[in-house]
């Protein structure tokens, strides 16, 4: 990692990364960022499929997290703002930084 990065926050870095790398590994770098997601299925290789599936059986917290990623992954998540609440607030930061430049995959 180059020190610029060490002082980027991590979503300005996939963003970048985004632009260069296939979306499948961005997608699986972007569900390593969020807590309520570390031990997720699917995601190293990335299978949004079995990843959605995973969500199914977690809670509030995870299933938010998830519909977001899965609508930065292609449209096919259902996230709602009414979802913040159910989110960390880590997670809650990652989404506002994502949101003032949003990127998709």
């Amino acid at each position: 990692m180059l020190m610029s990065e060490k002082l980027e926050s991590p979503m300005v870095v996939l963003r970048k990364r985004a632009k260069q790398e296939d979306p499948a590994i961005i997608a699986a770098a972007l569900v390593g960022l969020f807590p309520e997601l570390r031990k997720a299925r699917g995601v190293s290789p990335w299978q949004s499929e079995v990843f959605d599936q995973w969500t199914q059986s977690q809670g509030d917290g995870a299933r938010a997290s998830a519909s977001f990623i899965l609508t930065v992954w292609g449209g096919a998540g259902a996230f709602a703002l009414s979802d913040l609440r159910d989110i960390s607030p880590e997670s809650r930061a990652l989404i506002a930084a994502w949101v003032s430049h949003p990127f998709w995959l």
